[in-house]
């Protein structure tokens, strides 16, 4: 999937070992292949300032993040449905 992201990304696309936080997306990532994904999705004018954290009131984001995660979403998608069975 990462050259589909290469595809969509405004930015460099990094893979790094992460953290998934308290989610239980690692557990489901044992049973059936997945990724995580995270998207910087932070307003330029914002971009040096102390920021809401997700799931706060005060959070904010750049609606041009929206349509690349949608992008992203749908060519990984099509990439998926197009790959040969596994």
């Amino acid at each position: 999937m990462l050259p589909v992201l290469e595809q969509v990304s405004t930015q460099p696309v990094k893979v790094d070992s992460g953290t998934y936080g308290a989610d239980d997306f690692a557990e489901y990532a044992r049973q059936v292949p997945g990724l995580f994904m995270r998207m910087g999705v932070t307003p330029a004018q914002l971009a040096d300032k102390p920021v809401w954290p997700t799931h706060s009131p005060g959070f904010q984001v750049d609606d041009h993040a929206l349509s690349v995660g949608i992008a992203a979403l749908s060519r990984m998608t099509l990439s998926y449905m197009q790959a040969p069975p596994r």
